[in-house]
């Protein structure tokens, strides 16, 4: 069985996928409680209980997208190249004789 007619497996792609979300959301709830607890001049919150959601939300998705979108379009890119590419390449007989100049 070549590469070409293996069955897709989503068990691994929903591996993959949460193995880079999940570090993505830790490491983007750390900035977003870095960037509340720092709060310089009032960017995020201030003392009359006004938050700016936009600003402070998106410090979070920037940072989830870096870390977890950037490498999910990455291998999506090699994945989709990969299959391309095999798909290309001639189909080979069963036996060697192609493969001589005669």
């Amino acid at each position: 069985m070549t590469d070409l007619q293996k069955p897709f497996h989503p068990k691994l792609s929903v591996g993959l996928v949460a193995a880079l979300c999940i570090p993505g959301m830790a490491i983007a709830a750390l900035v977003m409680y870095m960037a509340w607890q720092h709060n310089p001049q009032g960017e995020f919150h201030d003392n009359r209980g006004t938050v700016e959601w936009a600003q402070w939300l998106g410090y979070g998705a920037g940072v989830f997208f870096a870390v977890s979108g950037i490498p999910l379009v990455i291998i999506a890119v090699l994945s989709a190249m990969r299959y391309f590419v095999r798909q290309q390449q001639p189909k080979l007989r069963g036996d060697a004789n192609h493969l001589t100049n005669r």
